[in-house]
């Protein structure tokens, strides 16, 4: 963690949790929530019990919100045997028809909202002895390399981690890792020719291979006020910027920012528009601005459909007017206004999408009331999908699951999302 936000988050944790939970899908329980019971099946009469259990009428149906599954009506809202649908089975536990399990203890919440990955088989997570692997189906953890890092990001072939002084690579079938640069950051991406990363200030790039001896990554933009998370678009990067410290403690309100850079080779070693350097050898950029005025924004996804991000709020209000947001690709138009998608989240944090949904974490300040939420990208209303959860940091997505890391150091996995 950068010195900055160091000062922020200390200044932040003093600040006592004692609000009534009024969005994030924290109403001071520990549930699982969903969306929806599925597997109703009418309202029929029972045809009798054994041992307990409910069987079919004489008409196969079962009484209403209970399936018919394998001879008996069973809950498939919460029966961890039939977990969302007749024989789909739930080795942690259901909650409204979707299994939520531990896939790994032991490891680290990161202060960057990109502190885990998912492959098509592994996710990938800093843990105490090191950055770590665990099967997507459960098992046994892996440790990948030794050390700690801030952000983790994935390739086709290969892992990338960024820890407070390099950034780092290692292939994802096994092998040993390489240093690609020795300037570290905290929130990391990566594309098909090129790695991206935050510093305390900067946002710089290298190739996928490395620098190589004496070499220096491009500087993309300079003079960023505390840079927080960063994706990518095609042909162009964007970050989220927290803004400027308040004497009172945290952030101002309203004073962050969203930035992206539209990327090329240089052409020369001058200055660009916008602040961006070229460096004589590496990327260039040209700075544009997506949003401006936002409360704190930290964690960003982007999509072929736009930009989205997470405003976590104001310590002024104790983090309970955090906002999910979203903007074109190109930035909001002269006049207008970035869109809302949710309001009266605590302390939004990390934030990931797929082609119809978004998903975020809900840190909760630290507190124990974090939530798993999500809304579709068309808008409408927000979904908790776990709450109850221990201040969630990072976040993952997959075709099917959600995967979230706990302050408490759990790896969580939740399907179907």
């Amino acid at each position: 963690m950068d010195a900055r936000r160091a000062l922020a988050v200390s200044q932040l944790a003093v600040i006592a949790i004692t609000f009534a939970a009024i969005a994030c899908g924290s109403d001071g329980s520990t549930q699982l929530l969903g969306t929806d019971r599925a597997g109703a099946s009418g309202a029929g009469a029972p045809g009798g019990t054994v041992g307990g259990a409910i069987l079919p009428g004489a008409d196969g149906s079962c009484p209403t919100d209970l399936a018919a599954c394998s001879g008996v009506c069973v809950d498939t809202a919460t029966d961890v045997g039939n977990c969302g649908a007749c024989g789909s089975a739930c080795s942690g536990t259901c909650a409204l028809g979707r299994c939520v399990v531990t896939l790994a203890t032991g490891g680290i919440a990161t202060s960057d909202p990109g502190g885990i990955a998912v492959s098509g088989t592994k996710v990938y997570y800093f843990g105490t002895a090191g950055l770590m692997s665990v099967p997507v189906s459960g098992g046994a953890p892996a440790m990948v390399a030794p050390g700690s890092g801030n952000a983790i990001a994935l390739s086709s072939t290969d892992l990338f981690w960024v820890t407070s002084t390099s950034v780092m690579s290692v292939p994802i079938a096994g092998g040993t890792p390489t240093t690609l640069a020795t300037i570290g950051g905290g929130a990391l991406a990566v594309n098909a020719t090129g790695v991206y990363w935050t510093t305390d200030d900067a946002i710089l790039s290298a190739p996928l291979a490395g620098l190589g001896d004496g070499g220096a990554p491009s500087t993309l933009a300079v003079g960023q006020n505390d840079p927080s998370g960063i994706a990518l678009g095609t042909g162009a990067v964007y970050w989220t910027t927290g803004g400027t410290l308040s004497s009172s403690g945290g952030f101002a309100p309203n004073t962050g920012a969203v930035t992206s850079a539209a990327l090329s080779e240089p052409e020369d070693g001058g200055a660009l528009d916008g602040g961006a350097v070229a460096d004589g050898g590496g990327e260039v950029a040209t700075l544009a601005a997506v949003a401006s005025a936002q409360n704190y924004p930290v964690g960003i996804a982007v999509s072929a459909g736009g930009v989205y991000w997470a405003a976590a709020g104001s310590s002024g209000a104790h983090f309970n007017d955090g906002t999910i947001m979203s903007a074109p690709l190109g930035g909001v138009a002269d006049g207008g206004a970035a869109v809302t998608l949710a309001t009266a989240q605590r302390f939004p944090y990390a934030i990931a999408v797929d082609a119809t949904t978004l998903y975020w974490t809900c840190n909760d300040n630290g507190g124990s009331g974090g939530a798993v939420m999500s809304v579709p990208l068309g808008g409408g209303a927000p979904v908790p999908l776990a709450t109850g959860q221990s201040s969630p940091t990072a976040l993952a997505v997959d075709a099917t699951s959600v995967y979230w890391m706990t302050g408490s150091g759990a790896l969580m996995k939740l399907t179907p999302k």
